[in-house]
């Protein structure tokens, strides 16, 4: 094994579990059995004196407040869950192998000390950076990873220090991941609907005409970067509008689904007016039943910043966002003399 590529030999022989500290956006390192703790924040710096070495975020919503997170289409994709990523150069990782929070502050920390010098080559003087296991907090703490996921993250070394001129280590953080990061951070908007007659007034064998006059944005996007000790990367992950689909909610209707494609709308942006369709919801039982209105959001990446830039591959599943409206639906009572 080349000596640039050799894996520190960490405080855990110490009997200590040694952690990288939690990135902002989403990253916390460490030993995938024991997940890292949930970051407070989404933002700022990487804690424990050290440098900034986190993804960063940066989300466009183009003005719409009312907005949910993406639901992707294809139920089995998952964002990445563990990457490496440089964390610390050679000095800053010394300091903080040899800091209180790996030493401790007791009587023994110069004797702990003593020990990690003598079991650690920290690369003074190296022009590399050391490179850490790490998660998406947010998927750890989640409860829903499965263990088989979790251990799929052990080929990933914990620690190893990669000198500069050398090849970037295997599953290292790059544009493609970053993609998977900033989809799962895309909040997109909700159908502003309007119906026809008014929800709380639908009348039994009436069609329901929907509008979505309200333009939505033209594109929803999230960049994703990271750019510390020598990798400077960024991916932007774009949405665009391109349907509207409305459910009954309930069999009693005819049809009991409708797709609508969007329109550019004279000030931008893009919307529907159903009334101008051949197909509209029609309820045939009153009752109380709940209307579903969902857009279709066609998603592609960038490997830059820039969410005009060429389309990347490997593609992104298509992106969900609904909400649900309440409808009453009544009889109309005819009285015949």
């Amino acid at each position: 094994m080349r000596a640039s590529l050799r894996a520190a030999v960490t405080a855990t022989v110490l009997g200590a579990a040694v952690l990288g500290a939690a990135g902002p956006a989403f990253a916390g390192d460490g030993d995938p059995i024991s997940p890292p703790p949930k970051p407070p924040t989404r933002q700022g710096t990487s804690g424990n004196g050290a440098i900034s070495a986190s993804v960063q975020l940066d989300t466009r919503h183009n003005g719409r407040e009312k907005s949910v997170p993406v639901s992707p289409v294809d139920r089995n994709w998952t964002p990445p869950l563990c990457w490496s990523q440089p964390k610390y150069d050679a000095k800053q990782y010394k300091d903080w192998m040899l800091g209180p929070e790996n030493v401790g502050i007791g009587p023994n920390a110069a004797q702990i000390a003593d020990a990690i010098k003598k079991r650690t080559d920290f690369h003074d003087g190296g022009k590399g950076a050391w490179w850490f296991r790490t998660y998406d907090t947010d998927q750890m703490t989640s409860g829903a990873v499965s263990p088989e996921r979790v251990a799929g993250c052990t080929s990933i070394p914990g620690q190893q220090w990669i000198e500069a001129r050398d090849p970037e280590p295997p599953l290292a953080l790059d544009p493609r991941i970053l993609s998977g990061l900033a989809y799962r951070a895309l909040r997109l908007p909700t159908p502003p609907v309007k119906l026809s007659p008014v929800a709380d007034n639908q009348t039994v064998n009436l069609p329901t005409f929907a509008s979505f006059t309200d333009a939505l944005p033209d594109r929803v996007w999230v960049t994703a970067s990271f750019n510390a000790l020598g990798l400077d990367i960024a991916a932007t992950t774009v949405a665009v509008p391109t349907g509207i689909r409305i459910d009954a909610g309930t069999s009693y209707a005819d049809p009991q689904s409708c797709t609508y494609k969007l329109e550019a709308g004279a000030g931008g942006g893009y919307q529907v007016d159903s009334s101008k369709d051949d197909c509209n919801i029609t309820y045939r039982k009153q009752g109380p039943y709940t209307l579903h209105a969902e857009i279709t959001w066609k998603v592609t990446w960038t490997p830059s910043a820039d969410p005009v830039g060429p389309v990347a591959q490997p593609g992104l599943p298509d992106g969900l966002s609904g909400n649900d409206v309440p409808v009453e639906v009544k009889e109309i009572q005819t009285v015949v003399r």
